[in-house]
């Protein structure tokens, strides 16, 4: 199995360690970016004869279309907004594709797809990180196995294990996307209703008992619930991320 990655930042280079050093079924880990020097660190850090690196610019599509023919899964670990072109080239070559999704927006734009991807038994998955994905899943299977779920409340952040001020915070994804998450609408159910709500609103604070995290402060982001507004209208459906 052939599995291109467009992306070498520090989600990308985990998703490259996983399946060249993890997996039987892997034959061949293909890695873009346009950063020669992300690509080497791949190559220091990682002892695997299925890695091949291709320095290219993910919104360059001729030049990513040679090396997308022949994969079996593309996963895109780029910015969301070239996300929407990615899974559109995946679906002409019959490509399965999945991203880390997080902008509502883009995500809804690969949904759309979702008619033509059947027609070709092509699978177009957004939203497969740390929150949008495994949190979503997590909060799914947790309702599923309650007779009601009055309400969820959804929280995540980057909280590093050493804080350091003035935010006590850590970027561990693109600029770009923390962004996007601070200063677009954030997407609740409500009642059993899709409302919006502003971005670092209905703060809140929150406290631990152990060291390093003591007191933390959450607030609504938007990108969290792109795809669960589908369960708005279930009986006790409420959520806040």
């Amino acid at each position: 199995m052939r599995i291109t990655v467009i992306g070498a930042g520090s989600i990308g280079a985990a998703v490259v360690r996983e399946l060249s050093t993890r997996s039987d079924e892997v034959t061949q880990v293909q890695v873009c970016d346009t950063r020669s020097r992300a690509l080497q660190r791949l190559h220091e850090d990682i002892d695997s004869q299925l890695l091949r690196s291709f320095q290219i610019d993910a919104r360059d599509m001729n030049v990513l279309s040679q090396i997308v023919q022949g994969s079996d899964c593309v996963i895109s670990c780029v910015p969301a907004e070239l996300n929407p072109d990615l899974a559109e080239l995946c679906l002409e070559h019959g490509v399965h594709y999945c991203d880390l999704g997080g902008n509502d927006r883009h995500v809804q734009q690969e949904l759309s797809l979702g008619d033509r991807a059947r027609e070709k038994s092509v699978w177009i998955v957004p939203n497969c990180g740390l929150a949008p994905g495994l949190i979503n899943v997590l909060c799914l299977r947790a309702i599923d196995q309650l007779d009601r779920a009055d309400a969820v409340q959804l929280r995540v952040g980057d909280v590093p294990l050493y804080p350091e001020p003035p935010f006590n915070f850590r970027i561990s994804w693109s600029a770009e996307r923390v962004i996007d998450d601070y200063t677009n609408p954030a997407r609740l159910i409500e009642n059993g209703t899709v409302v919006e709500a502003d971005a670092l609103s209905r703060d809140e604070e929150m406290h631990f008992e152990e060291e390093p995290f003591d007191t933390m402060e959450a607030f609504c982001t938007q990108g969290g619930l792109s795809t669960l507004h589908r369960h708005a209208g279930r009986p006790g459906a409420g959520a806040r991320p």
